[in-house]
Formats: C-alpha cells, structure tokens, sequence
C-alpha cells in the first residue's frame, strides 16, 4: 500500500514535494513516533540541523541583524501530517525525514496548522477522497535572503523561502494553491513583496476563519493553478484542473473555470 509519495533530490537529500490521498477518514489524532531516516544518512545528521541555538547564529548572520526574539527557529514540518494518514505504519512513515523540510514554525506556525485543520475537514465534508500536494519553492530569488542552516559539520542546508500546498478534488475537476512564505521575522510590506500570483484566500468559502496575511501568524496567500504553476514553474508534476476549489460543494455550479 502507497502511504505517500515523494519527489526528492537526491543531490542536496532534501524533499521537493509530496503526493498523498486525503481520506475522510483519516486519522485526526496527535501522533508522536521517532524520526527516522530510510537513506545512507543517518537520522543524527539531520536531526542536528534542527539545533535552535546554532541556527540563530545562521539566521542572523544571513539577515545581517540580531533577530527581535531569542526563542523562534526552524523547526521539523512534515510535508505529510500524520494526522492525514491512516493509523499505525502510515503514521509512522510520515516521521521519515524524505518528509521532513525546516519551517520558521516556533512563531509562524499557526496559520499553517490552520490550514491543514481546514484541508482536513473539506474532505470530511465532501465526504472523499482529496488529492494533496505539498512542497517548497526557491524563486523570487531577487527578493530573497538565502539562508542556511548546518549541523555543525559538514550538512549544510539552505531554507525554502516558500512552502505550497495544492489541494484537488478530482470528482469536480477543482484545485486550488496555498503559499506560505518561509522567512524569519518580515515586516507586512515585505511579506507582500512575495505575494507572485493573485491571493484569491478571502474568495474560497472552505478558509474563512484565520488571518491569512498576518505575518505572525504565517503569511499566507492563495492562487488558481495557471497563475501558481507560471510563478513557480510546477507545470508537469500537477495535474491541472479547470476549476478553482472554492468548496466541497457536490454540485459542478460552485466551480469557476479561472
């Protein structure tokens, strides 16, 4: 059985982008596991570039400034959560570090954790099977602070200045794109700077609820696939869809072509 699928770069070992199906029956419990890696690399290496301290230093010297708090870093996000998952060995799978991508998550998280609530429970209401893609970006680079983080030796690992989701309905022909932009500490006119499709999020029904463009929430904004994929060139491994997901509506007269 497939738990999920992932699209991985095996030159610098780290994920680009993962393909699940997302039950209405999915598990929704918190679910705790030890990290593992599956590779020649062992977990330990991985594990170390998650050191709160050292990646202070990192993040400041990238910035060119001391951060404003002492007690936010990059943390493990898994692309997959094992709360999509089915319990036992699909849960435990998804603490597999091919899952895992550094995510400014011990201030910013909470729009992010948002939004895998709301995903979840689109699928409970549309009561099947949703496809969901989740990954990473590195372009915009002209706006972007590149950021490293390291384990103290010789793993270096640089920062997605941006991750995406992309949930699909295959039944109505509908998907959508969320961005979340991945950089420590911006200010609300330069987390716009990084806004490189139109944000349709107050225009999707399934979101309302969160602030989506605070940026000490997560800034986040939402697009339709042609602009997505333009942005930020993932044009063969999605999909494409003629309408936009705007909610798990059974009805095809929801859905707009954009």
């Amino acid at each position: 059985m497939e738990v999920y699928g992932v699209c991985f770069d095996t030159k610098n070992d780290v994920p680009l982008y993962t393909k699940h199906k997302l039950s209405p029956q999915h598990t929704d419990i918190p679910s705790t596991s030890q990290w593992y890696s599956s590779s020649d690399i062992p977990a330990e290496e991985f594990e170390e570039l998650y050191n709160c301290r050292r990646q202070l230093y990192d993040v400041g010297i990238a910035l060119g400034r001391g951060l404003r708090s002492m007690s936010c870093c990059f943390g493990r996000r898994q692309l997959v959560n094992p709360r999509d998952l089915p319990p036992g060995i699909p849960v435990t799978a998804s603490f597999e570090y091919k899952n895992v991508v550094p995510h400014w998550s011990s201030c910013n998280s909470k729009n992010w954790d948002e939004l895998e609530v709301l995903v979840r429970n689109l699928a409970k209401k549309a009561g099947r099977d949703l496809t969901v893609f989740t990954g990473t970006a590195n372009v915009n680079y002209a706006k972007t602070v590149i950021i490293e983080i390291n384990n103290g030796r010789d793993r270096h690992q640089k920062i997605p200045p941006y991750l995406w989701k992309v949930v699909q309905d295959p039944v109505t022909d509908s998907s959508i794109a969320i961005i979340q932009v991945n950089i420590p500490e911006l200010t609300q006119d330069e987390a716009e700077k990084h806004v490189l499709c139109a944000d349709i999020c107050n225009n999707i029904k399934w979101m309302e609820g969160p602030k989506w463009d605070d940026v000490d929430s997560g800034y986040t904004y939402c697009c339709n696939m042609k602009e997505f994929e333009k942005a930020f060139g993932y044009t063969r491994p999605i999909t494409s869809m003629k309408r936009v997901l705007f909610d798990a509506s059974l009805t095809l007269d929801t859905y707009l072509i954009m």
